[in-house]
């Protein structure tokens, strides 16, 4: 188990579950979600827009990340125009994105 799914036990050995479901409220969660882009222009679009969706349906705040990798194409241009986040990885390949310090 994972210590959010762990209960909540007292001295007793009595399980506090309205207490767990009042702690768990109080968690934020703030995810960024990393897009690797190498000329994608045909996928970019998709990939923003769906984890865009994915966060609102869930009710997670958070950010899509585009790691543009040097290409040529439109692929920063859409993913911006979409809401991105978009940073530039002077480094060309996908590894490169992985390894950044």
């Amino acid at each position: 188990m994972t210590p959010l799914a762990d209960p909540i036990i007292d001295a007793e050995g009595r399980e506090h579950a309205d207490e767990k479901a009042s702690l768990l409220a109080k968690i934020e969660l703030e995810l960024s979600v990393v897009i690797s882009c190498l000329d994608e222009v045909e996928t970019i679009g998709a990939c923003v827009t769906k984890t865009g969706e994915f966060l609102k349906r869930h009710d997670i705040a958070g950010e899509a990340i585009v790691a543009d990798n040097g290409g040529s194409d439109a692929s920063p241009k859409i993913a911006r125009a979409l809401g991105a986040r978009v940073i530039e990885e002077a480094s060309r390949g996908y590894r490169a994105i992985g390894h950044r310090s």
